[in-house]
């Protein structure tokens, strides 16, 4: 029994960050979803994924992205829908204590990305920026 097998609510899409895998999900699939991933392009640890519920229609989308080496990695998805509109779903990841202008470039241009193909748009993001300590945070504070 899984965590979500609990819950009242289901979910289209779980996403998962650090997930640290290297060849295999093993380990990492839940009942009634299929697991997407992708790795670290340079080095172990990292990686994001995205457990898919297995009734959507779905094709990784490679043509958008917002990895750049050791500051964010992204998976993104489409969602068919044959009778509404489509869907696209990503996740990013900023690694902690990378360059924020960097970050918020390459988040400018998935945002133009996404919008260009005129669908719903989920990112789910894991960015690794504490807002609330601006004021003695230069990264975050100043970038």
């Amino acid at each position: 029994m899984t965590l979500l097998s609990t819950l009242t609510l289901e979910f289209s899409v779980v996403a998962i960050t650090e997930t640290w895998l290297q060849d295999s999900p093993l380990g990492v699939n839940i009942d009634g979803y299929n697991f997407v991933y992708k790795n670290h392009p340079v080095r172990s640890g990292g990686g994001v994924g995205l457990d898919i519920s297995d009734n959507l229609d779905c094709r990784i989308r490679t043509d958008i992205f917002a990895d750049e080496n050791e500051v964010t990695e992204s998976l993104f998805i489409g969602i068919i829908r044959p009778h509404e509109r489509n869907v696209i779903v990503g996740i990013i990841y900023r690694s902690p204590n990378q360059n924020v202008k960097n970050f918020v470039t390459r988040m400018n241009n998935v945002l133009g990305e996404t919008s260009r193909d005129n669908k719903t748009c989920y990112l789910i993001k894991g960015f690794d920026l504490n807002l609330l300590s601006n004021e003695n945070h230069n990264t975050t504070g100043h970038s």
